[in-house]
This record gives C-alpha cells, structure tokens and sequence, in this order.
C-alpha cells in the first residue's frame, strides 16, 4: 500500500509502539516494486513479500493476519472502485483495514462492521493498525465476516440472484 508517506512511514509509526508488528503483501501489483525497495528501510522483517500464490495459499496468509489492510490511492482514476481484496479477506475471516477516498466501500465495512475505514493519511491509517494489533479495534468474529461475504458478495450469491432474475423474466405475463 503506497501513498502520503508511503508503507515505509506507517510502518515505521506502528513500529515504535510494536516492534514485532509486520506487513505480508501478497501478490504483485504496481507498486510492488516501489514497496519493496521502500521496505528496505524498515528493520528486518517488517515487511515481507510474497510473490503471487494459488488461491487457496492466499487464503492461509489472509486468515492468519489481524487484519487485511486494503487501499485506493485518491485522484488516480479509482476512486470509486471497490476493491476485490475486501472479499478476499472477508471470505476468509479476516477484518479489513480500508485506507482511501468514500463509497461503497468504506460505507459497507463501517456499516456491517467488517473493519475500520479511514482516510489515505498515514497516521490515520497507523493509528488503526494499531488498534487492531493491540485489540481496540473491535472483536471481529471471523465466522460473522465470513458469513456476511457469503450472504452478500459470493460468487453462489451472485448466482441465485441471476437465476431469479432470469425465472422473474421467462415466468412473466406476456
């Protein structure tokens, strides 16, 4: 997650407070480079990176994390996306730590009480971590979040809504 003072600065801040604390990025992505040579500056193991792994290795990494931390750099022409790694992380338990610019997305985490929302600023978003290293930032039952992914965003989820759409449609009065 790069931005205002990039993972090296919010990193940096948790790590005052909690030496052991680490962030595991998983995958690739733009900024994969720009993080990694960031993360040099950071005492070892802070951060470690993990090249692109099968889904169900993704899964193991997320349900072992206090938290998922997820972002959207403000003014790049996303901003009103919504993250697919919020899924990821809610459909295997695991709470999201959401940095970046209003919608759905934060709406929905701070609605259903999924994780924190916070703005793209580093002390906000260390302030959060923070709480959710030391167990201020709520109990976040993993079966509740799981469940929630399941009712609202799964793929079988997705698929009864077409069929019924699709039998509303062909069992319809001419």
């Amino acid at each position: 997650m790069a931005g205002r003072g990039g993972v090296h600065r919010r990193l940096a801040i948790v790590h005052r407070q909690v030496p052991g604390a680490r962030v595991v990025y998983v995958g690739q992505g733009s900024a994969w480079e720009e993080i990694s040579r960031r993360a040099r500056s950071l005492p070892e193991g802070a951060v470690e990176m993990v090249p692109t792994v099968p889904p169900e290795v993704a899964a193991q990494w997320q349900r072992g994390a206090v938290a998922s931390l997820v972002s959207i750099k403000p003014d790049q022409g996303y901003d009103f996306a919504y993250p697919t790694k919020i899924y990821a992380a809610l459909a295997s338990g695991t709470p999201v730590l959401y940095a970046g610019p209003g919608g759905a997305a934060p709406d929905d985490i701070e609605e259903h009480r999924l994780g924190r929302a916070v703005g793209y600023d580093a002390e906000e978003i260390a302030g959060a971590m923070l709480s959710f290293l030391s167990g201020t930032g709520g109990h976040l039952d993993a079966a509740r979040l799981a469940g929630w992914a399941r009712s609202h965003v799964s793929s079988e989820r997705s698929g009864r809504a077409a069929a019924q759409e699709v039998i509303s449609v062909v069992t319809a009065p001419s």
